[in-house]
């Protein structure tokens, strides 16, 4: 893996002593590396004989000069500099474009991109100034996956989190045409401890042979997610003839899962279901919020192990199940928790996204609910105000536009709504938000060995459309 950046910046690149092992940067036109190719203007670290294996000293390497991140240590607050925008794309047709053109919703917010080919000295250029850094990774050619770029998209956390030497609280992670609305992103994050090892999202796939077809959203029949601690689960309905309750827990581990498996879905040593009988996965496009807990708890050389040797149809089926081989689960944070009877447009990650439609996005009704709050028309009342103010992400499924310009059009349009919808309800640009405050006394929730890890005391505050509670029984305190 070989980070991109110009031949000046690569020439001022320090050295590094890893493990005895001394360092530095080389400016490179043409070379080869056994998991990444370099392309014309890259630049590579090469170590001196003593050196550790190859791949590790490279991807150990951080170009840190661009991005704007906070420190671990800012206690009590999450702003726009904890947040990093991971995800993976190609330089193939019209796609550069569409990555260009995120800077106009992303405002500053640092972004990791791990893409295919050469990035012109130019782009880096422009690229630093917004604050971004690339990273090549070669397509995939075994045919394992459905896309050549599966395998780079799936390892893209990695990527970031190893090339960024953990300076970031929250990782961002989606696609290349996903829509990130900043408001609702900074205040979920608030909510949640970055040090916990979380994916948070409420958007999935789901599944099987009795239920044929796709289905947009997790299945209540899966035990493939858990609920956040303290969630208010007097207020959970199990739906009619469903058999499993997600375990209230933080963070989610495959070990509770399958304590929590009642109907004999995983396996007896608890592996995910066997593809392609069974299929439960994040949603990419969606996306998810993956914390720097996660990723430090993370076995990275299993998780890579996992996803260059994996099959899967897709880098979030490759995503979800590596992260269960590594011991992870998503947890949902949102609406789609709450009882079948409340609407599917509750929900945080890509709102509004339609059942049985595989994924496909209700973009207009969002564009629609965006219109009547701003002009503050009946059709907007309360409660669609408040899901507006907390939605989290957007899939604007680009290639299904009627060419690039189209998607990238709509994508500003929709970017633009969201910042006028702000300004109309006192909310001008990216602030501070204060953190929820963490029981320390706590242990962590069953299948969790890192015991200076502080388990949460409040999940959630209350919102003025009355879904959450903050006051929780205190039989909710407990341990999931």
């Amino acid at each position: 893996m070989l980070i991109s950046v110009s031949k000046k910046a690569c020439r001022h690149l320090p050295w590094l002593n890893l493990g005895g092992a001394k360092l530095h940067a080389r400016w490179s036109s043409s070379s080869y590396l056994k998991q990444a190719s370099t392309f014309h203007g890259s630049c590579e670290a090469f170590a001196s004989p003593n050196t550790h294996a190859h791949r590790d000293t490279v991807e150990r390497r951080a170009h840190r000069a661009p991005l704007q991140i906070a420190d671990q240590d800012t206690a009590g607050l999450v702003g726009p500099e904890d947040l990093v925008i991971v995800f993976g794309t190609t330089t193939a047709g019209d796609r550069p474009e569409l990555v260009q053109a995120t800077r106009f919703w992303r405002k500053g917010v640092a972004a990791f991109i791990a893409t295919n080919g050469n990035v012109s000295e130019t782009e880096l250029r422009v690229g630093q100034i917004n604050n971004e850094v690339y990273v090549t990774y070669p397509d995939s050619t075994d045919g394992r996956t459905q896309y050549p770029g599966d395998t780079r998209a799936a390892l893209a956390p990695l990527l970031a989190h190893r090339a960024l030497r953990g300076q970031y609280k929250w990782l961002l992670y989606g696609d290349d045409d996903t829509l990130w609305f900043m408001n609702g992103v900074l205040d979920l994050a608030g909510k949640m401890d970055s040090s916990m090892p979380y994916i948070i999202t409420d958007a999935g796939y789901w599944h099987n042979w009795s239920k044929p077809g796709f289905h947009a959203r997790f299945d209540e029949d899966g035990p493939l997610q858990c609920l956040p601690c303290n969630f208010p689960a007097a207020e959970w309905r199990e739906a009619e003839g469903s058999a499993f309750t997600p375990p209230i827990a933080c963070p989610c581990t495959t070990q509770l899962l399958c304590d929590a498996d009642q109907r004999g879905i995983l396996s007896k040593d608890c592996q995910m279901p066997e593809w392609f009988r069974m299929i439960h996965h994040i949603d990419g496009g969606a996306g998810a919020l993956i914390s720097h807990g996660l990723m430090e708890a993370l076995d990275a050389d299993a998780y890579e192990a996992c996803v260059t040797s994996g099959d899967g149809i897709a880098s979030d089926y490759l995503f979800s199940y590596c992260m269960w081989q590594s011991g992870f689960a998503p947890t949902f944070p949102s609406f789609n928790s709450m009882p079948r009877d409340i609407p599917k447009e509750h929900t945080l990650f890509n709102p509004a996204a339609l059942l049985d439609t595989h994924h496909n996005p209700d973009r207009a009704a969002t564009v629609a609910n965006l219109l009547a709050a701003i002009e503050r028309r009946e059709s907007c009342d309360p409660p669609c105000v408040g899901r507006l103010m907390s939605m989290v992400s957007l899939h604007l499924k680009a290639q299904h536009t009627a060419n690039m310009q189209s998607g990238i059009f709509l994508l500003r349009s929709i970017s633009g709504l969201y910042d006028s919808f702000l300004a109309s309800n006192n909310k001008t640009g990216l602030t501070k938000w204060p953190l929820v405050r963490f029981d320390k006394s706590k242990e962590p929730s069953s299948g969790w060995d890192r015991k200076d890890v502080p388990v949460m005391q409040k999940a959630f505050r209350k919102y003025d459309f009355g879904l959450l509670n903050e006051d929780h029984p205190a039989h909710l305190r407990e341990k999931g």
